[in-house]
């Protein structure tokens, strides 16, 4: 064998295995709401939260952005998020997100209305992750 097949070979099943590491991925990654705080004033709140990333692959990863809308009980807009920061995830570990969210004083106001009127509330954050460049969708649900 020359030089040149040997040196395609070992190229070739360099891209197979990177490829592969991707879906393995894509299948696996987890996303998670972890601490959820309140923060500002009455007339300027924010919603501090954390969104755990897990990457449970032996290679590692770069988010790049993150574009999400926060929901209260599945029907209220209370806020866009974007996250637009390099953040590596390492090998087999996990990474959390620091993202806040500002949301209007008709948000807040209506999502007070549809707490006291229900005694319970519910939080959804949908949206994506861009992730090596591939967008990954999520739902996730947080209930106080």
């Amino acid at each position: 064998m020359s030089n040149k097949t040997v040196l395609g070979v070992v190229f070739g099943g360099a891209v197979v295995y990177w490829a592969y590491q991707k879906y393995i991925f894509s299948n696996a990654v987890s996303f998670n709401i972890g601490k959820v705080s309140l923060d500002g004033s009455f007339f300027n709140p924010t919603i501090n939260l954390d969104l755990i990333i897990t990457n449970p692959t032996n290679i590692t990863t770069t988010i790049s952005n993150i574009v999400a809308t926060a929901y209260s009980n599945n029907t209220l807009k209370i806020s866009d998020v974007f996250y637009n920061q390099q953040t590596e995830i390492k090998a087999n570990s996990q990474v959390t997100v620091p993202l806040v969210l500002f949301p209007s004083v008709t948000g807040v106001i209506n999502t007070i209305k549809e707490l006291v009127a229900t005694k319970k509330g519910s939080f959804q954050l949908k949206g994506s992750a861009s992730i090596d460049k591939i967008n990954f969708p999520f739902n996730l649900n947080y209930s106080l």
